[in-house]
């Protein structure tokens, strides 16, 4: 099976189970962003970053998650000349980027901006058929355990290309390796 093809079921299997979840709830939002009182984009954390909800039905936030996922053998591959990758399970809205070599004191402008492209703050990207943007949900702030510097992820309802410009982002902070699980 080849990686895009494998990232296509991984990401299938999610949004599967949000989309069941969008037809059962009465009159659901999808993916809505939190937003503050005066319906600007609510921001926090170090990165000043954004996020959206999976489903808004009944009055609440409603979290999607599947109760599996996919199982494959671990990949490693080269992303670029300079970056290697180690992809191991995982799930679409719960993922855990693991930086590898990149120091404590890098500017996160690669990874932020890639965040804010697939984010969609402005709503610009129409719902598709099915009511997903084709959006991310999720990017916490940088945590630091042993060597590495890890980052949890919801990918949302954004395409495999996202999770593509994600590698590219992770080689832009001068990364060697990073692993994905």
């Amino acid at each position: 099976m080849q990686l895009g093809e494998l990232l296509d079921r991984i990401r299938d299997y999610y949004l599967q189970r949000l989309r069941t979840e969008l037809r059962e709830a009465p009159k659901p939002i999808a993916e809505p962003a939190f937003r503050k009182k005066d319906g600007s984009l609510a921001r926090e954390g170090p990165l000043s970053l954004p996020l959206r909800g999976d489903l808004y039905a009944h009055g609440e936030m409603i979290a999607v998650d599947t109760e599996k996922m996919l199982a494959f053998d671990a990949l490693e591959f080269p992303w670029t000349e300079d970056l290697t990758v180690d992809l191991e399970p995982f799930k679409w809205n719960e993922l855990t980027l693991h930086l590898a070599g990149v120091g404590s004191c890098v500017d996160w402008a690669p990874l932020t901006a890639w965040f804010e492209k697939w984010f969609d703050g402005d709503d610009e990207r129409e719902p598709g058929p099915d009511g997903l943007r084709g959006v991310l949900h999720f990017l916490s702030d940088p945590e630091t355990h042993d060597d590495e510097i890890r980052f949890m992820i919801d990918l949302g309802s954004a395409p495999v290309e996202a999770f593509e410009e994600l590698l590219d982002a992770a080689d832009a902070l001068g990364a060697p390796r990073v692993r994905i699980d």
